[in-house]
């Protein structure tokens, strides 16, 4: 990548976390796929064991290898804007951490690290020696720990609506902090929850996605113990004094209303990562693969297709 390249959608100037099935034959996805096709295929549903517990994936189209990683209390649902379209264009594996979805939820702790391994040893049970690799909230952290540990793993790099962790980057306002700590007894809370990570503009402009997510969470209802021992595999970790090691092109996305990883986190990650460039995209919050899809995808497909 020539240089460091800051845009915001709308007035770009050049071209352009929180807290913060049965097993089946795999395919070979190795760097050297076969070209993307107009037409999304088939999506391949499986679990492989791995590192001790069973983590479910979903593979969807051809061409480069694509690993989209979920942020916090999500699952492969959270990328039901991104899948139809970036598999015209890639490969795409979406899986579940575990602790989300259909992975195994352990009751034992979880860090950072460990998510990191375990995508390391998803990609080598699908036999996939390098890829491009997405990651949202929490996801993020993942993302940026795996790229730090498996460089040669990594072909490109997006990081959404994440941050450095540690004490130094940027955190949320306190009653997000706390809405985001407490417990959940019902619909009502989990929705309330949901909707802090969208911006209030979108929550009510949209509703019909909040209860769309909502319905999903419901349908297989992540366990209190997981969501916790996902949110505490926060604490402590950071990548600060280590983002210099991740040497592949980085593009890091952020809402300019994002109220749960405010968007001056960007500016962090963009400021340590040898070759990152930056794009917010105006008005979305959190979630902004679902509050603003298009130009979500269109920014992901223009930078991994990038010569």
């Amino acid at each position: 990548m020539a240089g460091r390249r800051l845009s915001a959608i709308g007035r770009r100037a050049c071209p352009l976390v929180v807290l913060p099935i049965a097993l089946c034959v795999l395919p070979v996805l190795a760097a050297c796929s076969p070209p993307p096709t107009s037409k999304a295929t088939t999506t391949i549903n499986g679990a492989v064991k791995v590192n001790g517990v069973s983590l479910h994936y979903e593979i969807t189209g051809r061409g480069e290898p694509l690993i989209l990683i979920e942020g916090l209390g999500t699952a492969t649902w959270l990328w039901w804007k991104q899948v139809p379209e970036l598999s015209r264009h890639f490969r795409v594996v979406a899986y579940d951490l575990r602790g989300s979805g259909w992975s195994d939820k352990p009751d034992e702790p979880y860090s950072i690290p460990m998510f990191a391994d375990d995508l390391a040893g998803l990609m080598d049970a699908l036999r996939i020696k390098q890829a491009h690799i997405v990651g949202i909230s929490l996801g993020g952290y993942v993302a940026q720990e795996f790229a730090i540990r498996y460089p040669h793993k990594v072909k490109r790099l997006i990081l959404c609506s994440t941050s450095t962790g540690g004490p130094h980057a940027i955190p949320p306002s306190p009653d997000i902090i706390a809405a985001l700590m407490m417990p959940v007894a019902g619909a009502d809370d989990l929705r309330a929850r949901m909707t802090l990570s969208v911006a209030p503009a979108y929550a009510a402009a949209h509703p019909e996605d909040l209860e769309q997510m909502l319905a999903w969470r419901l349908d297989n209802p992540q366990p209190a113990y997981a969501y916790n021992r996902q949110l505490m595999s926060a604490v402590g970790w950071t990548s600060e004094g280590r983002l210099e090691q991740i040497t592949v092109p980085t593009l890091v996305l952020a809402g300019s209303e994002d109220r749960v990883v405010p968007p001056q986190n960007a500016d962090v990650l963009v400021s340590a990562i040898p070759h990152a460039e930056k794009v917010i995209l105006q008005g979305a919050g959190h979630l902004i693969n679902v509050e603003q899809p298009e130009q979500f995808n269109k920014e992901v497909i223009r930078f991994l297709t990038w010569k």
